[in-house]
Parts: structure tokens; sequence; C-alpha cells
């Protein structure tokens, strides 16, 4: 329910462009059903026109955009006064790559070899220590969106939505960015992409 009432403030300050929940039928935006003895949890939303940007696509004028919207998200998120109860995830060093991640340890990942690992550890203590340098201060550690990659944006004429808030939680403000670029770690205008991001 956290999630929805964030989205749903960012609708009502229009903040960004983002589908609105339908409620059922006795009002609830948050349904459940059995699936095979296992509780799920479902959410319908208005359909929302549009497609996803790809390299076909002008992105530095999409990321320039995607940066503004962040610049909004961003403020409203230390301004916005959360609802009683609010939860959402902790994504920090250790939740993402560290000792206790959501997603995963990629010390575990298939094909890794010990070269490879060395090389990993050592990329993960230095981005520990950058990390801990950078703090978690509410100037630049708050409640974000945690996944903007292209899959999650919607382009429809000049229009820029944001779809998919069910990452939504408490990180750095940068790290928007980061998931901006997921799948386009290797590609050689990502530089491009982080300055017009910046820009925005």
């Amino acid at each position: 329910l956290a999630e929805l009432a964030w989205v749903e403030a960012l609708r009502e300050e229009g903040i960004v462009a983002t589908p609105r929940g339908i409620p059922a039928a006795n009002g609830d935006l948050l349904c459940a059903f059995s699936d095979a003895g296992v509780r799920r949890y479902v959410v319908a939303f208005e359909f929302m026109p549009g497609k996803e940007p790809d390299a076909s696509d002008d992105l530095i004028k999409w990321y320039r955009e995607l940066g503004a919207i962040n610049a909004r998200l961003h403020l409203h998120s230390r301004s916005w006064e959360r609802p009683k109860g609010f939860a959402r995830k902790l994504w920090d060093f250790d939740t993402i790559i560290g000792r206790t991640p959501h997603w995963g340890d990629w010390r575990a990942a298939l094909g890794l070899t010990a070269d490879g690992r060395a090389i990993l550890e050592r990329t993960e203590a230095l981005l520990r220590h950058q990390t801990d340098a950078l703090g978690k201060g509410a100037e630049v550690f708050g409640l974000i969106h945690c996944d903007m990659r292209l899959a999650n944006l919607l382009v429809d004429g000049n229009r820029l939505a944001v779809i998919d808030f069910d990452d939504c939680g408490l990180s750095w403000f940068g790290y928007d960015f980061a998931a901006a670029v997921c799948f386009l770690e290797h590609e050689p205008y990502v530089g491009d992409l982080m300055d017009a991001w910046a820009g925005g």
C-alpha cells in the first residue's frame, strides 16, 4: 500500500505521468486471491498509451526529460509527509551488492572464475568506500523509483511517462540513474545519457 500511496500523491501533485490505480468494487486498490494455496496480491491500473524508448529514438532527449522527472520525484520525496505505517525496501550497499542483497549474491553467478571474482571483490570494496563517503543524508538519500530502466518508461508523442513503482524504496538519488542505464552499461553513449540526465 505504501507504493500506491506515493504513486497517488505523485499523480495528484502532477509530479510525473503514471497510470491511475483502479479500485475494486469495494474501493480497495490492493486485492488478493489464492493461487494453489499461495496468497497473491494484485493491483489494476488504467491503460496508458506509449512505447518504451529504444535505440532508434533520441535517447539524449528522453534522458534529459527523465532527469527532470527524477529531479521532481526527488524533491517530492524530500518534502512529502509519508502516511503512518509507510514502509518500503531499503536499497543500500548491503542490500544491492553487499552482505544481504535483495536480488541475490553476485558471488553465486554462473561462470564466475577466480580471476573474475578477484576483480569484482576489488570493485565491491571500492564501491563500498565510495558509498560510505557519500553517506545517507537527506540531501543524497531518500524515497526513489529504483527501476527506471527503459522498459518502465512510456513515450507517447512528447510525453514521457513512468510505470512500475513496485521496487520503489529508500536509496541514493543517483541510483535512479544507475537503474536507468541498466542493460546499457556497455554502450559508448552512456556518458552522454548521464550528461543529459544531470542536465534535466
